[in-house]
Protein backbone atom coordinates (compact mmCIF):
# COMPACT_ATOMS: atom_id res chain seq x y z
CA UNK A 1 0.00 0.00 0.00
CA UNK A 2 2.86 2.31 0.98
CA UNK A 3 4.31 2.12 -2.54
CA UNK A 4 1.05 2.89 -4.09
CA UNK A 5 -0.01 5.97 -2.02
CA UNK A 6 3.00 7.12 -0.20
CA UNK A 7 1.31 9.44 2.53
CA UNK A 8 0.75 9.91 5.90
CA UNK A 9 -2.15 7.25 6.08
CA UNK A 10 0.43 4.60 4.88
CA UNK A 11 3.24 5.59 6.76
CA UNK A 12 2.02 5.78 10.01
CA UNK A 13 2.29 1.98 10.66
CA UNK A 14 5.92 1.59 9.84
CA UNK A 15 6.66 4.74 12.16
CA UNK A 16 4.26 2.87 15.25
CA UNK A 17 6.80 0.01 14.53
CA UNK A 18 9.94 1.44 14.54
CA UNK A 19 9.12 3.49 17.80
CA UNK A 20 7.78 -0.38 19.29
CA UNK A 21 11.13 -2.18 18.44
CA UNK A 22 13.49 1.11 19.65
CA UNK A 23 14.31 -1.55 22.82
CA UNK A 24 15.29 -3.92 20.23
CA UNK A 25 17.28 -2.92 17.35
CA UNK A 26 18.52 -6.02 16.65
CA UNK A 27 15.07 -6.88 15.27
CA UNK A 28 15.16 -4.43 12.12
CA UNK A 29 18.53 -5.73 11.11
CA UNK A 30 17.05 -9.01 10.85
CA UNK A 31 14.84 -8.16 8.10
CA UNK A 32 16.31 -8.84 4.74
CA UNK A 33 18.13 -6.21 2.98
CA UNK A 34 15.73 -6.05 -0.21
CA UNK A 35 12.57 -5.34 1.96
CA UNK A 36 14.55 -2.79 4.09
CA UNK A 37 15.13 -1.02 1.19
CA UNK A 38 12.41 -1.21 -0.94
CA UNK A 39 11.04 0.65 2.64
CA UNK A 40 13.48 3.22 2.11
CA UNK A 41 12.89 4.00 -1.52
CA UNK A 42 9.26 4.10 -0.83
CA UNK A 43 9.32 6.00 2.02
CA UNK A 44 11.67 8.78 0.06
CA UNK A 45 9.10 8.96 -1.85
CA UNK A 46 6.69 10.60 0.70
CA UNK A 47 9.34 13.21 0.71
CA UNK A 48 8.90 14.63 -2.18
CA UNK A 49 5.16 15.10 -2.01
CA UNK A 50 5.26 18.65 -0.12
CA UNK A 51 1.03 19.04 0.28
CA UNK A 52 1.41 15.68 2.50
CA UNK A 53 2.85 18.01 5.97
CA UNK A 54 2.07 14.97 8.26
CA UNK A 55 4.03 12.08 5.37
CA UNK A 56 7.09 14.29 5.22
CA UNK A 57 7.11 14.57 9.07
CA UNK A 58 6.44 10.52 9.45
CA UNK A 59 8.58 9.84 6.61
CA UNK A 60 11.56 11.35 8.44
CA UNK A 61 11.06 10.69 12.08
CA UNK A 62 10.39 6.98 10.95
CA UNK A 63 14.45 7.22 9.66
CA UNK A 64 15.82 8.74 12.58
CA UNK A 65 14.19 5.81 14.43
CA UNK A 66 15.54 4.08 12.42
CA UNK A 67 19.33 5.37 12.10
CA UNK A 68 19.24 5.35 16.28
CA UNK A 69 18.83 1.67 15.93
CA UNK A 70 22.22 1.38 15.19
CA UNK A 71 23.50 3.76 18.24
CA UNK A 72 22.47 0.27 20.41
CA UNK A 73 25.47 -1.56 19.15
CA UNK A 74 27.86 1.23 19.31
CA UNK A 75 27.15 2.02 22.95
CA UNK A 76 27.75 -1.74 23.39
CA UNK A 77 31.19 -1.31 22.08
CA UNK A 78 29.73 -3.91 18.81
CA UNK A 79 31.16 -3.06 15.41
CA UNK A 80 28.37 -4.55 12.89
CA UNK A 81 28.00 -4.34 9.26
CA UNK A 82 26.07 -1.48 8.12
CA UNK A 83 23.42 -2.56 5.63
CA UNK A 84 23.29 -0.28 2.59
CA UNK A 85 19.63 0.53 2.94
CA UNK A 86 20.97 2.10 6.27
CA UNK A 87 23.97 3.39 5.20
CA UNK A 88 21.12 5.34 2.95
CA UNK A 89 19.05 6.24 6.01
CA UNK A 90 21.89 7.60 7.67
CA UNK A 91 22.60 10.42 4.67
CA UNK A 92 19.73 12.09 6.52
CA UNK A 93 21.44 13.32 9.15
CA UNK A 94 24.51 13.56 8.40
CA UNK A 95 26.44 15.92 6.44
CA UNK A 96 25.28 14.90 2.99
CA UNK A 97 22.07 15.89 3.58
CA UNK A 98 21.41 17.12 7.43
CA UNK A 99 21.40 20.74 6.45
CA UNK A 100 18.48 19.77 4.13
CA UNK A 101 16.47 17.76 6.42
CA UNK A 102 16.74 20.30 9.06
CA UNK A 103 15.27 23.10 6.76
CA UNK A 104 12.41 20.36 5.66
CA UNK A 105 11.43 19.51 9.17
CA UNK A 106 11.65 23.41 10.40
CA UNK A 107 9.37 24.63 7.53
CA UNK A 108 6.84 21.65 8.32
CA UNK A 109 6.66 23.40 12.05
CA UNK A 110 6.53 26.83 10.88
CA UNK A 111 3.30 25.34 8.34
CA UNK A 112 2.07 22.87 11.49
CA UNK A 113 2.00 26.27 13.34
CA UNK A 114 0.49 28.70 10.60
CA UNK A 115 -3.06 30.03 10.23
CA UNK A 116 -2.89 28.50 6.37
CA UNK A 117 -2.80 25.23 7.81
CA UNK A 118 -6.57 24.18 8.25
CA UNK A 119 -5.65 21.19 7.94
CA UNK A 120 -4.22 19.67 11.38
CA UNK A 121 -5.35 19.63 14.47
CA UNK A 122 -3.63 20.93 17.37
CA UNK A 123 -3.17 17.10 18.63
CA UNK A 124 -1.45 16.63 14.49
CA UNK A 125 0.12 19.64 14.99
CA UNK A 126 1.65 19.09 18.48
CA UNK A 127 2.81 15.37 16.83
CA UNK A 128 4.42 17.09 13.64
CA UNK A 129 6.52 19.19 16.20
CA UNK A 130 7.62 16.18 18.64
CA UNK A 131 8.54 14.32 15.88
CA UNK A 132 10.32 17.11 14.15
CA UNK A 133 12.20 17.29 17.80
CA UNK A 134 13.26 13.91 17.40
CA UNK A 135 14.51 14.40 13.15
CA UNK A 136 16.48 17.69 14.64
CA UNK A 137 18.05 15.48 17.44
CA UNK A 138 18.65 12.88 15.13
CA UNK A 139 20.75 15.33 12.65
CA UNK A 140 24.80 15.52 13.25
CA UNK A 141 25.62 17.96 16.57
CA UNK A 142 27.61 19.89 14.03
CA UNK A 143 24.96 20.08 11.56
CA UNK A 144 22.45 21.42 13.82
CA UNK A 145 24.90 24.19 15.45
CA UNK A 146 25.53 25.14 11.41
CA UNK A 147 22.06 25.12 10.55
CA UNK A 148 21.28 27.64 13.26
CA UNK A 149 23.55 29.98 12.35
CA UNK A 150 22.56 30.06 9.37
CA UNK A 151 18.66 30.48 10.14
CA UNK A 152 17.67 33.16 11.95
CA UNK A 153 15.63 34.10 9.59
CA UNK A 154 13.79 30.49 9.37
CA UNK A 155 14.14 30.28 13.39
CA UNK A 156 12.05 34.27 13.84
CA UNK A 157 9.65 32.86 11.54
CA UNK A 158 8.45 30.19 13.55
CA UNK A 159 8.57 31.95 17.10
CA UNK A 160 6.61 34.59 15.24
CA UNK A 161 4.31 31.52 14.23
CA UNK A 162 4.09 29.89 17.52
CA UNK A 163 3.25 33.13 19.28
CA UNK A 164 0.60 34.47 17.27
CA UNK A 165 -2.91 33.70 18.97
CA UNK A 166 -4.89 31.23 18.31
CA UNK A 167 -2.37 28.41 18.91
CA UNK A 168 -3.12 25.64 21.57
CA UNK A 169 -0.74 26.36 24.68
CA UNK A 170 0.78 22.71 24.23
CA UNK A 171 2.14 23.37 21.20
CA UNK A 172 3.69 26.81 21.83
CA UNK A 173 5.29 24.63 24.83
CA UNK A 174 6.54 21.94 22.72
CA UNK A 175 8.34 24.60 20.48
CA UNK A 176 9.90 26.77 23.01
CA UNK A 177 11.52 24.08 25.31
CA UNK A 178 12.87 23.26 22.24
CA UNK A 179 16.39 24.56 22.39
CA UNK A 180 16.38 25.82 18.50
CA UNK A 181 13.68 28.02 19.16
CA UNK A 182 14.43 29.14 22.95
Amino acid sequence: MMGENPCAETILPLNQITNGIRRSPGIMLEIPSETMTGLQVELTKTLRNLSDHMGNVFCLATFARMASMQDHDTKTGCVRFVPSWLQSVNHFFGPKRGLKTLDLVVLRVILACSDSCKDLTAGQAAESIRLAIEVCDRVEQGQRESWIAANASKIAKLREKVTRSGIDRGVQLLVFNDSYCG
